[in-house]
């Protein structure tokens, strides 16, 4: 395919020098170059000559067979560079990341929910849910610092991703005890050139711990194999009981141990009750998060007030 693409360009370059450049469209019988007029005649020339030119350098053109991909070092670490293998973290909880790559580069920031400037190739944020993201290439080894800001809980969710084909390996670490000022780190290793090679998960293992206090962490689920993508997305379902005085948002299929971020609306003249799930009340609060781990209808309730304009 490259050689096709080569011959092309140079037939391509070829056709520009022989025609293109000298002529522009003047009437039904005449060509203007460089501002003379040159006949009918004198064009059909030009283009004879250059189908002459084309058929002596298809005839006169050689292939040459490229080295070995196993050989050539180069070609090979393109060939790693673009195998659309990567790994999303997702991490939910009261904390500030840092993402550093192997020589200890600062390579993505996020604090108190903002993204300060940073001069990075990577793909980084806070997603719709709420939830703080990073995409890291499977050629890298990485470290992702999680910084405390409250007391609370801390869930981080390891994807691997493979172009085309989605999620193949999938880790998380639920409800991780967390005090003010403490710090997490996630060991991210690179993938070997076997597992960058072949199809599938990889053999990488990942590590989280508590620097406070110098514990590892154990993994709540891994699940390896094809069957993530059809198995392992549940559909949360949202909605109002009355869309005349409230609506809702939150509604979509999302990955185990991701979290969905519920928002209630309600206008002017009602107000927002709680939201509902087979008749039992979860919780009153307008944004709600639940983590994902089945398929959920959840029900968004208003009242509207009495006596209002």
């Amino acid at each position: 395919m490259r050689y096709k693409l080569s011959l092309f360009l140079v037939v391509l370059i070829l056709f520009q020098m022989s025609v293109i450049p000298f002529y522009s469209y003047a009437d039904n019988q005449s060509i203007v170059a460089n501002g003379i007029l040159k006949s009918e005649t004198s064009w059909l020339e030009e283009l004879s000559s250059f189908i002459s030119k084309f058929i002596d350098m298809v005839q006169n053109y050689h292939l040459e067979e490229p080295d070995s991909i196993e050989t050539n070092e180069e070609l090979e670490d393109v060939v790693h560079f673009s195998t659309g293998k990567t790994r999303l973290i997702q991490i939910n909880c009261p904390v500030n990341i840092e993402v550093y790559d192997e020589d200890g580069n600062l390579v993505a920031w996020i604090e108190n929910d903002e993204l300060p400037d940073l001069d990075t190739v990577l793909s980084y944020g806070i997603n719709y849910d709420n939830e703080k993201f990073v995409y890291l290439p499977s050629d890298g080894n990485y470290t992702i610092k999680m910084i405390a800001t409250n007391k609370g809980n801390v869930n981080v969710n390891i994807a691997e991703e493979i172009s085309f084909e989605g999620v193949v390996r999938l880790i998380n670490y639920y409800d991780i005890p967390i005090t003010k000022g403490a710090v997490l780190l996630a060991d991210i290793p690179a993938y070997t050139k076997e597992d960058i090679k072949k199809d599938g998960a990889s053999t990488t293992i990942y590590k989280v711990f508590n620097k406070t206090d110098g514990k590892e962490i154990s993994l709540t689920n891994e699940i390896v194999g094809e069957d993530i993508e059809h198995e392992y997305y549940y559909h949360i379902k949202v909605r109002s009981n009355d869309e005349m005085i409230g609506f809702v948002s939150g509604s979509g299929s999302r990955l185990l141990g991701t979290y969905a971020l519920l928002t209630a609306y309600p206008s002017k003249e009602a107000v927002f009750e709680g939201w509902y799930e087979n008749d039992k009340k979860i919780s009153d609060k307008r944004e709600y998060k639940i983590r994902v781990e089945k398929k959920r209808e959840i029900i968004g309730k208003f009242r509207k007030i009495d006596n209002a304009d």
